[in-house]
């Protein structure tokens, strides 16, 4: 038997097929699969550096008058639009091809490719097994040539019906996923080789492309970050694409309980496991800073030990059945943390009421969700005995770009039981939308029609939706960029919210029903917005110099192979909507340093001269990106008179660029020393001494006054100086920065933490925005940390939340704007799929009345009497988030008090933020009237996928009243943690400064980062260290105030205290993931 595994990697994995005889599948440059021929080859794979995390595939099952209740009649009548131009994608049990549904009138196929993996012979290009059908192939066995594939169960044919008939001018591409025979169940890699192999065929033939996956697994942690659904993601930003999933028919199948966990607490949790069943597999799932135990207990009352994450693996038998459970750590993409239970019988399992007892040790969050295997694989008398409909929703629909779709009856307006759900409370808003999917008739097999019910059936209507939305959008030419989350976010806008009593977006309904004839294609204004700046960060694929150079641009600096910075000369940015390679373009944030005017205290020190557990950051790089530093400095000198600095790049000098950058200027370590032996200086300095306070925290080395020794005294330093311009810096820059840090500690095999201790008030604030896109690809490289400033706006008056309670209110934001502003930007943000519009009144009363929100739409008006233009620009939806972005550009902008008037066109949600740029950017009396400290986290600090800092006094164990507080506008918990970040002495040049701010606190928590580093990778005792589990390590080792309730969006989860961390992480067992894959179910 083989054994499919799925990994995420970097480099070349080709050598392990002649080292270990496995077959290596490439579906990017992030993720593979191998098949082995022995599951014990697990264990080595975890030696190869280039492997960074493994997951075991999912065994996913299928999810089982429509057209007039979700609008799609009316709306093909309005816009005759058919799908022409548009693929649509059925990843399935295969589809009866010689139906007439998909036999175009002169008699051709409407499917141009059949790729059926449970058949060998004829693999597509570029994978290793299956056998692809061409359009040829199948047009000719329409003809009479026999061809041997067959929909042997109906749900493909069923589900591709509903779409085709929707959209019957699309052509469609076919997977057959499964087992020959067992197509009824696939494994997760199989979805990933068939998206790859849909993408890829979109991408030859230049169409846009929506996927249909009508199944689901109730593994994982249903948070979306599994690496199937994190592929997903990945993926759905590739070529012009959108996936559709169906959100699971677990509503009534009673295979969820959740549990709410206390302190000093016993809760037992009783399921049946009906006759005939030969194995069962119970996954647990916790928040990491929860402890607790469980003990099985069997239906004649036999009991196992106490089991917790100190346990291992423990197998023992209970009667004529075997128990095996063990705890596992959190991944490196969630703070979720797993336990697994399996029973498996001699035969059969004990039929009968079996027990899971919890018993709380420390409980900090509570929330326990249990989830038995999908109602497809067990008995219906295997079920909990109370279970819980919220959560039921099964992966991959949980998947954050996936558009989740759930059911309802149309006939009698009711959301259909056996809908999956999601969770409000724990901020699992899915499914995204409903659709019928009760009693809805197509095509079966062998020319039939009939009628089936299930998520699966509403999913498709939903595909058929979008591809005639692509037509209209993309091949017509009306909006290049409809699709993605653009799409999603259209769709979900326009969405039936007719139930009174439902509060929207719901567990069930999501943002309300599928309804195509609320949209009016005639009033989506395709007027793109012309921006003053000539500078862009741009996502794309393909060839994008050659693409670029075709326009006349050509100067790019490429940054990897999915972002790059394009500058455009004399150019429209216009230009960009007419190059198919380029996916999503945006302006260049403006980053401020976050400062406002110790190291004992966070437990550092206590690990330089430990006997048993010395860390003082050896073997470690620190990328400090900010304004240079002063190299000459005794503190970054070490005692021979060489210096601790690897490299530095000074982005502001003019030289001989590095290989893959087109401005700046390096200095090795060789140059730096030289410089350092003959007193010749460099032209590199630090003008603010920002960067340079930061390095002396992190790593300073004390060799001017022993008193100020940094955190980490033997990390090294990748300096990156940034171009000042004028009080900022730009995200572009920044993320060069990280490329270059990244680079160098790649080429140096080394570990790096990412010190981030700028911000910007720009951006979405939920983790989504370009820049923080892409510290999340680095982010998922094993060594690579990104620690983050949470900001300094909490006390500055800069941000406004406010919600509308029904469609038609109007709200005030009103800004004093104080003199020498000249200009100001008014940044506001709605929830999808809320849709708002702004008028304005100027301090004398000027009233600009109400711009209509339309697509795209962007309006120049002038106040006469103050001589001030204002630029308002839509972005409606936001490509990266689907949310309204309404921006405001005042230039000539006069002292007084300004109104911004929002306007509530159509509210679901409600709710709204509105931002001002960061206060060291505005004029000292410059403010919001009326603001909210909360929901103040700086960009890129409300990103996942870092580590984000805000600031205390140590002194006096007081929040620092300017620290920036969460939560992130999508509900997450930030910061994670706090640090001592006022009044600290560090470095300057010459000597030593003062300093106050959450930069501060994030330098310490850096050199935090780096002992932990140390610990784990170079002295071999954790060498699996990702952002997620250092995140784990560190809050689990906070300390937390009494009287305080954690996790809060103040505090996160405490101060910082390392010495603390390493206390609990005392007796925890190594990394167990080879362990989880020897004792999962066989693949």
């Amino acid at each position: 038997m083989s054994f499919e595994v799925i990994v995420k990697y970097h480099s070349d994995l080709t050598r392990l097929e002649d080292e270990l005889e496995v077959e290596v599948e490439i579906l990017n440059e992030k993720f593979a699969i191998l098949t082995l021929l022995d599951e014990s080859i697990i264990d080595r794979l975890l030696e190869y550096e280039q492997i960074e995390y493994i997951e075991r595939p999912f065994i996913l099952g299928p999810s089982l008058t429509s057209f007039q209740a979700s609008g799609i009649d009316l709306f093909k009548v309005r816009t005759d639009l058919s799908g022409e131009g548009v693929l649509i994608g059925i990843i399935d049990s295969g589809v009866d091809f010689r139906h007439p549904l998909f036999i175009n009138q002169d008699g051709t196929s409407k499917i141009i490719r059949i790729w059926d993996q449970t058949r060998e012979g004829n693999p597509p290009e570029g994978f290793k097994g299956g056998y692809e059908y061409t359009k040829e192939d199948i047009d000719n066995a329409l003809k009479g040539e026999e061809i041997p594939f067959f929909d042997n169960i109906g749900h493909g044919t069923h589900v591709a019906g509903i779409a085709s008939t929707i959209a019957p001018n699309a052509q469609i591409v076919v997977v057959k996923v499964g087992v020959r025979g067992l197509e009824s169940f696939g494994r997760s890699t199989e979805f990933m080789r068939a998206i790859k192999y849909l993408i890829d065929v979109s991408t030859e033939l230049n169409k846009p492309l929506v996927i249909n996956i009508s199944y689901g697994s109730n593994e994982g942690p249903k948070d979306g970050s599994t690496l199937f659904e994190q592929y997903i993601d990945d993926m759905s930003l590739r070529g012009r694409t959108l996936v559709v999933v169906a959100s699971g028919n677990e509503g009534d199948k009673s295979k969820h309980r959740h549990l709410r966990l206390l302190n000093n607490m016993v809760r037992p949790v009783e399921f049946s496991v009906g006759s005939g069943e030969d194995e069962i597999t119970v996954e647990i799932w916790k928040k990491f800073s929860d402890d607790f135990s469980i003990s099985i207990i069997n239906p004649s009352g036999v009991r196992t030990q106490k089991i917790d994450r100190n346990s291992g693996v423990v197998d023992i038998n209970l009667g004529n059945t075997n128990v095996t459970a063990f705890f596992s750590s959190a991944t490196p993409y969630s703070l979720n943390e797993r336990a697994v239970v399996i029973l498996r019988g001699d035969n059969f399992i004990q039929p009968g009421i079996w027990s899971i007892e919890f018993e709380s040790q420390n409980i900090v969050e509570g929330d326990v969700n249990i989830y038995l295997p999908i109602s497809e694989r067990l008995s219906p008398d295997t079920k909990f005995l109370d279970p819980t409909v919220i959560r039921t929703i099964t992966t991959p629909a949980t998947s954050s770009r996936a558009l989740s779709v759930g059911s309802y009856n149309h006939s009698i307006n009711a959301i259909s039981s056996f809908s999956g759900r999601g969770d409000r409370r724990l901020k699992v808003i899915k499914p995204d939308i409903v659709a019928p999917g009760e009693n809805i008739v197509s095509s079966l097999p062998f020319g039939g029609f009939g009628a089936l019910s299930g998520t699966s059936m509403a999913a498709p209507h939903v595909t058929g939706s979008a591809a005639l939305l692509m037509q209209w959008g993309i091949v017509d030419g009306n909006d290049p960029f409809l699709y993605g989350q653009r799409l999603k976010a259209m769709l979900l806008r326009e969405a039936r919210r007719d139930i009174g009593f439902i509060n929207y977006p719901d567990e069930a309904w999501g943002y309300g029903k599928l309804d195509l004839s609320r949209i009016n294609t005639r009033t989506l204004n395709e007027t793109y917005r012309k921006e003053n700046t000539q500078e862009f960060i741009i996502m794309y694929e393909g060839d994008i110099i050659s693409a670029l150079n075709e326009k006349g641009i050509d100067k790019v600096q490429i940054i990897d192979r999915k972002y790059a910075i394009v500058y455009l000369d004399g150019l429209d940015v216009s230009i960009l909507n007419t190059i198919p390679e380029v996916t999503y373009y945006k302006r260049p944030f403006r980053m401020v340093p976050l400062i406002d005017t110790s190291v004992d205290k966070v437990g550092g020190t206590f690990f330089h001269n430990h006997p048993y557990i010395p860390l003082t950051g050896r073997g470690i790089l620190v990328a400090i990106i900010d304004s240079g530093i002063d190299y000459t400095h005794p503190d970054f000198i070490y005692e021979d008179g060489t210096s601790k600095i690897v490299s530095i790049w000074d982005q502001t000098l003019e030289g001989n660029p590095l290989d893959g950058f087109i401005f700046g200027k390096e200095f090795t370590n060789e140059q730096i020393n030289e410089a350092l032996f003959t007193n010749e200086r460099l032209d590199h300095r630090d003008d603010t001494w920002h960067g340079t306070m930061l390095a002396g925290i992190i790593g300073g080395r004390g060799g001017l006054n022993s008193n100020y020794v940094g955190v980490a005294p033997d990390s090294e330093f990748i300096v990156v100086k940034l171009r000042d311009q004028g009080g900022y810096y730009k995200s572009s820059d920044l993320m060069l920065g990280i490329k270059y840090a990244y680079e160098v500690a790649r080429r140096m095999r080394m570990p790096l933490v990412f010190n981030i201790s700028l911000g910007t008030n720009e951006g979405s604030h939920d983790g989504m925005s370009i820049l923080e896109n892409y510290i999340y690809e680095i982010s998922r490289d094993r060594g690579m940390i990104f620690v983050a400033a949470a900001g300094n706006e909490a006390d500055k008056m800069t941000k406004l939340s406010g919600i509308f309670n029904n469609t038609g209110e109007i709200q005030d934001v009103e800004i004093i704007v104080g003199p020498n502003q000249r200009q100001l930007d008014v940044m506001i943000w709605a929830r999808k799929p809320d849709k708002v519009s702004v008028s304005m009144v100027s301090p004398t009363g000027e009233f600009v009345e109400k711009i209509p929100a339309k697509l795209g739409e962007e309006e120049f008006v002038r106040f006469i009497l103050e001589d001030t233009s204002a630029l308002v620009r839509y972005r409606y939806p936001e490509e990266l988030t689907g949310d309204t972005l309404i921006e405001i550009h005042f230039d000539d902008i006069k002292p007084g008090n300004w109104i911004v008037r929002l306007h509530g066109d159509n509210i679901v949600d409600g709710r709204y933020n509105v931002y001002l740029p960061n206060k060291s950017l505005l004029s000292e009396q410059t403010r919001l009237l009326r603001a909210d400290p909360l929901g103040t986290i700086v960009t890129p600090a409300t990103a996942e996928s870092v580590i984000t800092v805000g600031a205390y006094n140590h002194i006096d164990n007081s929040l620092y009243r300017a620290s920036s507080r969460g939560p992130t506008r999508d509900d997450k918990i930030k910061p994670d943690l706090v640090a001592p970040g006022v009044n600290i002495t560090s470095t300057i040049p010459g000597g030593y400064g003062t300093f106050t701010g959450t930069s501060v606190a994030a330098a310490h928590v850096a050199g935090a980062v780096a002992l932990l580093l140390e610990w784990g990778i170079l002295n071999n005792n954790d060498p699996t260290m990702y952002i997620q589990k250092v995140k784990t390590y560190l809050t689990r080792g906070t300390e937390r105030r009494a009287g305080e309730e954690y996790p809060n969006v103040s505090w996160g989860y405490g101060t910082l205290n390392l010495r603390r961390a390493f206390e609990q992480i005392r007796g925890i067992e190594a990394w167990i993931y080879p362990i989880e894959l020897r004792k999962g179910e066989d693949v």
